[in-house]
């Protein structure tokens, strides 16, 4: 059940009601009124680019999950330097997204993000542990990563044993703002991996990014790159793990999820000692504005009524794919060029890394995973990078038939919605992830 804004604290009524009237706007397609509520520190001069960017950001958010369905009433959170958070969270055809907005005592707008939605207090309450976790097995602790003067908070499960020190493992979450448990819906597939591990023994540590825990910060930084997404605060949970009693410090592996294996290797490279081995799940040698194009596509075919060809999102999703490919892509390129109006810097930083060809760098065993059902990394992309990889390199791998992208077991084409579903994590995952890890050499 979503709390109004009348309910809220007092004070918050105006901030709310601003978040709504911006939520209530874009789905209008008012970009104008939204960008006469924003502050001028993100407005500047530039009225046209800053509505142009709203524009597209609002029609490549809801293009893929289809017509906006409800609008919810907002939901204020914490206060910060630049005002009040307020959340709105807005139903598709094929799945929610939420806005995260900013609003200053003078009631404008100071930040606004598209990001996947949070749960709320009746999805919260309905995850319950996967039948293969044993909370009296371990237990959890709630701790903070610091990096460069900005911490995320996160949550360290120690098995209760009290013999030889444990393997353990970290857990780097996918695209986007994505809290400790990678949260869907009422899904938490980085829980059910954290969980299920620590029941067999193996210690796991998991942490919001900074681009869900500080997106104003984030957004603060025009220079932002995937590096400074993923490499500070992954690396900063290696060291906690090698340095904690309990902890066997030659064994620290790093496990990857979708975007976050990909960076896998990048992080492993930049650690202060190696790590023991790479899992990596529903990794891609795809470069991820390629897989964009790929992935809304297959969305907008799901329509058997719509021609993805004919579709303007998609027509301007390729244009601004062949952008960050060219020669003409440099710092300076406006964000709104750029697919998701993420800015330059980021993908030009994507443009210099292959994770394939840091793997081989690492000397160290990868363990690649891979669902059936998955469109976001296909089966093809998955054979792809493994047989990109050099002879030399000690890779395992397993295909999971039924799995989609959070390797939630099912059957038929796998949607955005039906990650909405109840789900665990395939218990055959957690399984093969533990016997991999135990299986390496002391």
């Amino acid at each position: 059940m979503h709390e109004s804004a009348v309910t809220q604290p007092p004070g918050t009524a105006q901030a709310g009601a601003v978040a709504a009237a911006v939520a209530g706007h874009l789905k209008a397609g008012e970009i104008a009124e939204v960008v006469a509520m924003l502050d001028s520190s993100i407005r500047d001069d530039d009225v046209a680019a800053i509505g142009d960017q709203l524009a597209e950001a609002w029609q490549q958010t809801v293009a893929p999950l289809g017509t906006v369905t409800e609008i919810h009433p907002p939901v204020c959170g914490p206060k910060n330097a630049r005002g009040q958070v307020v959340t709105v969270v807005v139903d598709c055809e094929h799945g929610p997204f939420q806005l995260r907005v900013t609003v200053d005592p003078d009631g404008m707008v100071t930040t606004l993000h598209f990001q996947p939605a949070a749960p709320v207090a009746d999805q919260e309450s309905s995850w319950t542990p996967p039948p293969y976790a044993d909370p009296a097995r371990f237990t959890e602790h709630d701790m903070m990563l610091e990096s460069g003067g900005l911490s995320v908070e996160a949550s360290l499960c120690l098995p209760n044993s009290t013999g030889a020190p444990v393997p353990a493992v970290v857990l780097l979450a996918g695209s986007g703002p994505s809290d400790r448990d990678s949260t869907v819906g009422p899904n938490k597939p980085l829980k059910d991996l954290a969980w299920g591990l620590a029941s067999n023994g193996i210690a796991t540590i998991r942490y919001d990014k900074l681009t869900y825990a500080d997106p104003e910060s984030v957004s603060a930084r025009k220079d932002f790159t995937a590096t400074d997404e993923y490499v500070p605060h992954a690396v900063a949970a290696i060291n906690a793990l090698r340095d904690h009693p309990r902890i066997d410090g030659d064994h620290v592996f790093l496990l990857g999820h979708s975007q976050g294996a990909t960076m896998a290797p990048r992080v492993a490279a930049n650690a202060d000692s190696a790590v023991a081995g790479l899992i990596l799940l529903a990794v891609s040698a795809e470069p991820v504005h390629h897989a964009s194009v790929r992935q809304v596509r297959y969305l907008l075919s799901l329509d058997p009524d719509a021609d993805p060809d004919q579709h303007p999102g998609l027509a301007e999703l390729i244009q601004q794919a062949e952008l960050v490919d060219s020669a003409d892509l440099n710092e300076s390129t406006p964000p709104a060029d750029l697919p998701f109006g993420v800015p330059a810097p980021y993908w030009l930083d994507l443009r210099t890394y292959d994770p394939t060809a840091t793997i081989p760098t690492l000397n160290v065993p990868v363990l690649l995973l891979q669902g059936g059902r998955d469109y976001q990394v296909t089966v093809e992309e998955h054979h792809r990078f493994a047989a990109t990889l050099p002879h030399h390199v000690d890779i395992t791998t397993h295909l999971y038939p039924g799995g989609d992208h959070y390797f939630f077991a099912g059957s038929g084409l796998s949607t955005p919605s039906s990650y909405y579903d109840p789900h665990h994590v395939d218990q055959a995952v957690i399984a093969d992830i533990t016997a991999w890890c135990l299986r390496q050499p002391q």
